[in-house]
């Protein structure tokens, strides 16, 4: 190609100019359908692609039209690369400017109720026409630091507002009516699946772990990492279903931008025991920085189906904040429990080798989120023990955590359809996903000092 073209006596573009000319092509057709006037789309033009530059975000001007006209470019667009570049320019310039869509804004919500209050958000109830909705509100920090943390918000917000998937916590919009501002996501009237299973006892718990693996499989497929998987972020829906919410919003509480004070409250909720070793301790396991990978999420989500199927929290006994470190970073991993119902109804051998194939130390030998929805599904229906099936020994006594390994035995397993749930997190989030510039202090940045020999600990509540 790039020979005719020479021989025609025309220049060949480079692929990156190329890619450059087909979306200016695609924006431009797209424009004609959302603004009439010639003048303007031309205007619009310029600005999409200024705002494609990182250094030039800050100087940009009339940056309230160019995203609704962003938001509706994304609506109308179909080649899904186009749509995609202007989903990521609507983001950013959202987070610079600290601006939102007008569709994004909700303002009719009615019935206003506190029903909880955490560390560094508070959950309100209210109705949105006849709907029950959740408004998540995170507690006021000081300018500049509100604007920073509400700029980083409006980023994932964004994201989040364009996601569709039966096991993904639907966002619905930004609520104003209670300050300083509030996500809105449907009404998860069975809260997390942790209060569901202790509310039904014989609930079926692969099935519910099944769901969330189907919700973080469409994540990693849309390129998103999660950051922060723990059981208080998987919620159960008035069927019964289970879904994830709370990523990328979640993790930006452990920036240091933000406050000390979440990075404490992280600690008190327990969600550290649920972090990868490359969250905590990047360099022992050969990662750059502590940025969350997809195969962060795959460790922490075994961590949480652990504490969903033997009801034992991780590293449980381990108190301390630098104990924590070192056991996470020390390749220590919870132990098999001896107890007999519990090993033959939920821990048959496949999916512990699951769990342990799941967290092993090096992020790159676990197994990908679509082999653990595979082990999942397969295991639906056959998860009381057979008479062939012999759950391994353990001391019903034992309380030491055993060393993990890096040499999981392969599991294959048939995929079945995934089923179907619609619907908000009720918990204090946890630490953020890639798409936000990595923590260099708060409780992990702690973790690390502590795990390198410094000598300061504090009592990890729950």
């Amino acid at each position: 190609m790039a020979e005719k073209l020479e021989a025609q006596g025309r220049t060949p573009k480079s692929e990156p100019e190329a890619r450059a000319k087909d979306f200016s092509q695609v924006v431009s057709r797209a424009l004609v359908e959302i603004e009439p006037s010639e003048e303007r789309r031309t205007f619009l033009l310029a600005k999409i692609t200024e705002a494609q530059s990182d250094n030039k975000l800050s100087k940009l001007t009339e940056a309230g039209a160019l995203v609704e006209a962003l938001d509706k470019l994304v609506q109308n667009i179909r080649v899904k690369a186009a749509r995609e570049r202007c989903l990521h320019i609507l983001s950013k310039v959202c987070q610079e400017k600290v601006i939102l869509p007008e569709s994004y804004k909700i303002s009719d919500i009615s019935s206003r109720e506190k029903r909880k209050t955490g560390g560094t958000a508070e959950i309100w109830a209210g109705k949105l026409g006849q709907r029950d909705v959740c408004i998540k509100v995170f507690r006021q920090q000081d300018t500049p630091k509100q604007q920073i943390f509400k700029g980083m918000v409006y980023y994932h917000a964004v994201r989040w507002k364009h996601l569709s998937h039966e096991n993904v916590l639907p966002f619905l919009g930004v609520s104003e009516a209670v300050s300083p501002f509030g996500l809105v996501s449907p009404w998860m009237p069975k809260s997390n699946i942790l209060e569901y299973i202790e509310d039904n006892q014989d609930a079926e718990r692969l099935p519910l772990l099944a769901d969330a693996a189907c919700g973080l499989k469409y994540l990693h497929s849309e390129d998103i990492v999660h950051g922060g998987i723990n059981p208080r972020n998987i919620l159960i829906t008035g069927e019964g279903k289970a879904c994830i919410g709370d990523f990328g919003i979640a993790g930006m509480i452990t920036d240091p931008v933000i406050t000390r004070q979440a990075s404490a409250t992280a600690v008190r909720r327990g969600i550290a025991r649920y972090m990868a070793p490359e969250q905590v301790s990047p360099k022992k396991v050969g990662m750059p920085n502590s940025d969350a990978v997809k195969a962060s999420d795959v460790y922490s989500f075994a961590m949480t189906a652990y504490r969903v199927l033997t009801g034992i929290e991780p590293y449980a006994g381990t108190t301390g904040e630098g104990q924590l470190g070192i056991a996470i970073v020390g390749n220590k991993r919870p132990p098999r429990p001896g107890n007999a119902v519990a090993v033959s109804r939920w821990l048959p051998d496949t999916i512990w080798e699951m769990l342990e194939s799941c967290w092993v130390q090096q992020p790159q030998s676990r197994y990908s989120v679509e082999k653990v929805y595979q082990v999942l599904q397969d295991s639906i229906g056959h998860s009381s023990i057979s008479k062939h099936e012999r759950p391994a020994k353990s001391d019903p006594q034992q309380t030491q955590m055993t060393r993990g390994t890096d040499n999981p035995k392969p599991l294959v397993a048939r995929k079945i359809d995934a089923r179907n749930s619609p619907v908000v997190a009720e918990s204090d989030p946890p630490k953020s996903p890639v798409v936000t510039p990595p923590a260099k202090g708060g409780f992990f940045g702690s973790i690390r000092r502590l795990v390198c020999g410094c000598c300061s600990s504090s009592s990890i509540e729950q």
